[in-house]
């Protein structure tokens, strides 16, 4: 399970990700016959995924607590979009001044039926990325100030760009802290890893760009959508 450190326990993925690595750094002989020459391998974050994916463990990781919370964000989006601030009371039990770390608060103690290995990913993902996403859409940069009643009608203002913009930074926050976890962090590693995790960065923004139509990030169909990212992430 994850330790209090945020560490998860991967097992064998952790040996076999590091045998790419090892490789990666090695680099590659490309051509055929004598004076072949010789190339550096492009580290690719869809071996590291791959290693994931070949363990069982990357549906799981996108179908754990992450997705819980991104629905649950997902739902106080359409909601404040289309009921506006008393339904959200309602549902939520906040007020319009309650600061949006009662919000969060209130999202992290959901759970799905099973506690993962990935319960502290999503829950510092959701964290970080929903208080930038929340800090774009009031133009604030002090958390304490992040009020129910400006969010719900800046999400008013521009609900389509709200429900996309969530998932966007929590999303790519989360692929960040699993390589991030599962990648060797040794000194001699580093270009590797921050090679990987460029790639990574490349690979979600065309995610996102074939992904923007909001109606992929609605409540009802964030379960779809990130079965869908697993499923591109390998290739």
């Amino acid at each position: 399970m994850t330790d209090t450190s945020g560490r998860i326990d991967w097992g064998d993925v952790k040996k076999n990700v590091r045998e790419r690595v090892l490789r990666f750094r090695a680099g590659k002989k490309t051509g055929e016959g004598t004076g072949a020459a010789i190339s550096v391998a492009e580290p690719e974050a869809k071996e590291i995924w791959g290693t994931i994916h070949d363990d069982g463990q990357l549906q799981i990781a996108f179908r754990s607590e992450l997705l819980v919370y991104l629905k649950r964000l997902a739902e106080f989006i359409e909601i404040s979009s289309a009921e506006g601030l008393d339904a959200v009371g309602k549902e939520f039990d906040v007020e319009g001044d309650s600061v949006f770390s009662t919000l969060q608060r209130s999202i992290r103690s959901l759970s799905p039926s099973k506690t993962t290995e990935f319960s502290w990913p999503a829950k510092r993902a959701f964290q970080v990325g929903s208080n930038e996403w929340a800090a774009k859409l009031l133009r604030k940069s002090d958390p304490t100030k992040f009020r129910i009643q400006g969010l719900v009608q800046a999400i008013g203002d521009r609900p389509e760009y709200a429900l996309v913009l969530a998932p966007r930074l929590i999303l790519r926050k989360y692929g960040e802290l699993l390589l991030e976890n599962v990648l060797p962090g040794g000194k001699s590693d580093k270009k590797v890893v921050a090679a990987i995790l460029a790639d990574y960065r490349e690979r979600f923004g065309k995610f996102m760009e074939d992904h923007g139509d909001p109606s992929h990030w609605t409540s009802k169909m964030m379960a779809k959508t990130l079965s869908e990212y697993t499923k591109i992430l390998t290739r």
